[in-house]
């Protein structure tokens, strides 16, 4: 989640960052050989198809929170699981994507992908400004949505490249 509220953005700017921000993700990814998608490990033991399916998890968290769904389930893991934090649900998502070929980790990220942009555009401006509880009444969080959107979509994509960089160059 963003720390930074956005308190100000419009739609079509959260469009062009996260368009940005994914071209220069795929720009560099098209560079890169699948074994160096799939081989070298950072000190953590993630290799970049293990954050490339972290993004698309987390990814698809948000679609399902701005879905009035479960979070949990649509990365698969349970509400216990969830309930434990960030740390525990990377390192659940990390035994996922270990087992997954490098084809299922790349089309889980662009699918990903491409139906957050489809559902941002059924939004309006006022809608990234509505509480985290108008999304998922069960919660008593009060913070714009827009902090899960940017957090999890341009700001995460920034966040992992230079450990994706890392690992490749490494």
């Amino acid at each position: 989640m963003s720390d930074m509220p956005e308190s100000d953005i419009t739609i079509p700017e959260l469009l062009s960052r996260i368009d940005a921000s994914w071209t220069r993700l795929q720009d560099y990814l098209a560079s890169v050989s699948p074994e160096r998608l799939t081989g070298p490990k950072d000190a953590a033991g993630w290799s970049v198809a293990d954050h490339l399916y972290h993004i698309a998890a987390w990814s698809d968290s948000v679609l399902a929170l701005l879905n009035g769904q479960s979070r949990a389930a649509a990365v698969g893991l349970d509400e216990a699981t969830w309930a434990n934090g960030v740390e525990v649900i990377n390192a659940a998502l990390q035994v996922h994507s270990r087992e997954m070929p490098l084809d299922a980790v790349l089309a889980a990220l662009n699918q990903s992908h491409a139906q957050m942009v489809a559902k941002l555009k059924t939004l309006t401006d006022a809608d990234l400004q509505r509480p985290y509880r108008y999304f998922l009444p069960n919660s008593d969080r009060e913070q714009p949505v827009i902090n899960w959107i940017a957090g999890d979509s341009y700001e995460h994509y920034d966040e992992h490249l230079p450990w994706i960089r890392a690992i490749v160059e490494g």
